[in-house]
């Protein structure tokens, strides 16, 4: 699944994954995005336009961690093996996405 790591002009997305299993206790966890380090590279590749502008605008002066799980905990007594569904979302989603 693809996310957007930017939410505006210099300012970064956060999610809220949760995790559901049947005969498990659901997980959520957040997902937040941080300073890319090739931000700072503007300083010597794409001058104040790329750092101030353009990064700012397109998001892509954030990042978001390219991997993100949730310890289920034991199973719960009596019940089988069954797959795990997530449901993504943001603070400005009013609905969530099943998975």
């Amino acid at each position: 699944m693809t996310l957007k790591s930017g939410s505006g002009y210099f300012s970064g997305k956060t999610y809220r994954i949760h995790f559901q299993k049947a005969g498990y206790s659901d997980k959520t966890i957040e997902l937040d995005s941080g300073l890319s380090g090739w931000y700072w590279g503007n300083i010597l590749f794409g001058g104040l336009v790329g750092m101030l502008v353009v990064d700012p605008l397109t998001g892509a002066m954030y990042k978001l961690p390219e991997f993100a799980s949730a310890d289920m905990g034991q199973p719960l007594a009596g019940v089988s093996e069954l797959p795990v569904k997530t449901r993504v979302g943001d603070d400005s989603a009013s609905d969530m996405r099943a998975r």
